[in-house]
């Protein structure tokens, strides 16, 4: 069986990245050295994932600050603002992520958003009447040349053209239909160009089909991948979603051409359902999201296979993470100040990925496989939940007044507009005139001043308690500095 993942973490082992681009923002590295590190990083990934025998091995995952602004700029889809600036590639990108100030001129960054349910945030494209959409950059055959010098087993990552629509900005009455013929025209220039390459697979990732899809949404969709599909070049197509299910687009998605398809197993238990409801086509392979991309713990092994053989599809399978492993630290071997029963259950990055070859020993049945298993099951065993009986007997003792929030909401708010109220009409402008400079320039000892702010808050807390007028609801007198 097939083994990959979605993405790897970029930043580096000991976050070699944001140093070589700190460095390089504050000139003390030039481009040529940045563009050296960032080669290095890559070339480090990869061979980490050729060691664990994974099989198909990301490229294009890699990115100096967002994958989403890497597409946007590889489709010339780059403010006008920031052409004329007449900066390098990598400076015009670097100016949109953190805006510019100098002498070329000055810009602010584009918009800054959350990606999905992560902690993670990417820059948000920004699309106008005047946005010209078509294939430019090259930094990600750029890549693939380089992995493929490496002999590195490419699967080529890309963001997909439903996602970018669906977060990017659209501003001067510009709609997301305008862009879709071009979308598509781009989009087909690089499939033929990683055919030409001779890249087997192409990733292409549609995160946003794990939303609330409409039917003027599904229409985009179809519109698109029905074009970009049609006389494709000699490669795999593979569908990639994550962070969710596809419950309203998912008889769309197995219609399409697609050569794969991607589901997320884990936060889009629901695919599952799908599955076994709607079927999946025998013509089409299955990535199979049964490794927890975002979590930091090792994976029951048993549960995981045990899940695999309820699928019950006959179409291949590759087994993949549910996201991409840029959502975790990068080796939990680092952990060194954590108790030993503590450590032996993290699993980052390079953990997950010799996580993912072992499920396939396992699920295939392979010699090592049992063994590998029953060194799983022995580590679960050992799992320790300690019970708190003094827990346990406070949540049993609960009853239904318990349940009930005091004071009422109304007398809640009243005491919210009077906290509010002292802290913006007396408490705050005696802590400024209170502060060392100005207690300097007015001749107040610094302990003096202190007493007087600790006096105020003292009456206000006093004030409040008496409002509250229960013993049970009274608040406690802030008198500690």
């Amino acid at each position: 069986m097939t083994t990959t993942i979605i993405g790897f973490p970029r930043i580096g082992h000991h976050r070699e990245l944001k140093f070589a681009t700190e460095h390089y923002w504050k000139n003390k590295i030039s481009q040529a050295e940045l563009f050296e590190a960032a080669k290095n990083i890559r070339q480090a990934h990869w061979q980490a994932q050729i060691d664990a025998g994974v099989d198909l091995i990301p490229v294009g995952d890699f990115s100096f600050f967002d994958s989403l602004l890497d597409t946007a700029n590889l489709l010339n889809i780059v403010p006008e603002r920031y052409k004329k600036l007449n900066l390098s590639p990598l400076d015009e990108y670097f100016a949109q992520t953190r805006g510019r100030q100098d002498e070329s001129g000055s810009v602010k960054a584009l918009s800054m958003k959350k990606w999905f349910n992560t902690n993670y945030h990417y820059i948000v494209p920004e699309l106008s009447k005047t946005t010209q959409i078509k294939l430019v950059g090259t930094q990600l055959f750029d890549q693939v040349t380089e992995a493929q010098a490496l002999n590195v087993p490419v699967k080529a990552v890309i963001t997909g053209p439903y996602t970018l629509l669906a977060l990017s900005r659209f501003i001067d009455g510009a709609t997301p239909k305008e862009f879709i013929t071009d979308l598509i025209s781009a989009y087909q220039d690089i499939l033929t160009k990683l055919a030409d390459q001779h890249v087997t697979w192409v990733q292409i990732d549609e995160p946003a089909l794990c939303l609330d899809v409409n039917a003027s949404d599904k229409r985009i969709f179809d519109e698109l991948y029905d074009g970009i599909l049609t006389d494709k070049p000699a490669i795999k197509v593979l569908l990639q979603t994550y962070f969710g299910d596809i419950r309203d687009i998912y008889n769309d998605v197995i219609s399409k051409a697609f050569d794969g398809i991607g589901l997320d197993l884990i936060e889009g238990s629901y695919n599952r359902k799908l599955l076994s409801e709607s079927g999946f086509p025998a013509d089409k392979t299955l990535f199979a999201g049964i490794l927890n991309g975002k979590n930091i713990w090792r994976n029951n092994y048993a549960h995981t296979i045990k899940e695999l053989e309820q699928l019950d599809i006959d179409s291949n399978i590759v087994l993949s993470t549910s996201c991409s492993l840029l959502h975790v630290p990068y080796s939990a071997e680092d952990e060194t100040n954590l108790p030993s029963d503590v450590q032996q259950h993290l699993a980052f990055a390079i953990q997950k990925l010799d996580e993912i070859t072992d499920l396939d020993k396992i699920y295939t049945h392979q010699a090592e496989g049992d063994t590998i298993l029953n060194k799983n099951t022995e580590l679960f065993g050992s799992v320790k939940h300690p019970i708190n009986e003094a827990v346990r007997n406070q949540v049993t003792s609960l009853n239904h007044d318990d349940y009930v929030r005091l004071p009422i909401r109304s007398e809640r708010e009243q005491i919210q507009r009077m906290n509010s109220d002292y802290q913006f009409y007396q408490l705050r402008p005696l802590v400024h005139s209170h502060k060392p400079r100005m207690c300097a320039k007015i001749g107040l000892s610094s302990e003096r001043a202190k007493s007087a702010v600790k006096n105020t808050i003292n009456s206000i807390t006093i004030k409040l308690n008496a409002l509250l007028n229960s013993k049970k609801n009274r608040l406690r007198c802030l008198s500690s500095w």
